[in-house]
């Protein structure tokens, strides 16, 4: 995630392809997480904060909040403590992401 929130807004082709991929990935795992009942695990990852973490997801939930499977998908991927943190950082409330 990290290289796609770095990536997201170039325009260098061969940039765009590599983000454009990276979305895919994303969209994937989120899925697989959210279908096997599984959480994004931020507590366990090395070498960076919980917060910075948080940033990439709430870039990543502000770019996609109008696709509304990928969004419900994120919810269920995400502990509820983890969820309402990102939702503090973010202007838009989980109905309007959801609804």
């Amino acid at each position: 995630m990290k290289r796609w929130y770095h990536n997201r807004e170039s325009t260098r082709p061969k940039t765009v392809v590599k983000s454009h991929s990276d979305k895919r990935d994303l969209d994937y795992l989120i899925a697989w997480l959210a279908e096997k009942d599984m959480t994004i695990e931020f507590e366990k990852y090395e070498g960076k904060q919980k917060e910075e973490l948080l940033k990439y997801v709430r870039c990543y939930l502000e770019m996609f909040s109008d696709d509304q499977i990928l969004m419900a998908d994120l919810v269920m991927a995400m502990k509820p403590d983890d969820w309402r943190l990102l939702q503090s950082f973010t202007e838009t409330s989980t109905e309007e992401v959801i609804v």
